[in-house]
Formats: structure tokens, sequence, C-alpha cells
């Protein structure tokens, strides 16, 4: 079993999480707000691509299923849910780093116990 952190230690790694924390929510803020332009831009095209087929008669159940068949659609589709992958991984990097912080903060508290 290794020593415990010393206080500096424990200061120095706590401050080094924080910063790649930082990093990390501008990160995700960034990647946040491309996730939400792509899906913005999937719904009006799908909106739009329904539109379209309903003008030309098609039934509102067929033109339902046949939205997707439209290659912009599609396209748009794939960003979106692509970014939102992005973003929830950017979201899950963020929350790991706030529980190494949590858990580095009680070693500090232990650490300057013990000094």
């Amino acid at each position: 079993m290794s020593r415990p952190w010393s206080p500096a230690e424990a200061e120095a790694k706590l401050a080094h999480t924080l910063d790649e924390m930082g990093e990390a929510v501008t990160d995700l803020r960034e990647v946040a707000i491309a996730a939400a332009e792509a899906e913005h831009a999937f719904k009006l095209a799908e909106a739009r691509e329904f539109a379209t087929l309903r003008s030309m008669g098609v039934p509102v159940g067929e033109a339902s299923k046949t939205v997707m068949n439209n290659e912009s659609v599609a396209a748009k589709h794939l960003e979106h849910v692509l970014t939102e992958a992005v973003a929830k991984a950017s979201y899950k990097r963020v929350d790991v780093l706030k529980s190494q912080s949590d858990g580095i903060r009680s070693l500090l508290v232990s650490a300057r116990g013990v000094s």
C-alpha cells in the first residue's frame, strides 16, 4: 500500500484536475452548441421534405416514412446523431473530472488531518 498524498501533492493534483475540467467544460459548451445546431438543421430539413411530399399529394403516413429517404435529410440526421454522441461523451468527461476532483478534495482533507 502506498503512502497517502501529502497536502502539497493533493493540492497540485486538484489544481491540475480543475484546469482539465475547465478545458472540458469549454469543449462541452462548443460541442453542445454544434449538437443543437445540427439538431435544428435536421429538424428543418425533415419538415421541409415532409411539406414537399405532402404538397405532392403523398399521404401523411407514407410521407412520414419516406422523409428519411431524402439524401439531404439523411445526411443531416447522421450529423445530428454524431454530434449528440460527441456531446454525451464530452459531458461524461466533465462528470468524470468532477468525480476525480471530489475524490482529491477528500484526500486533501485526509492529508491535512494526518499532517
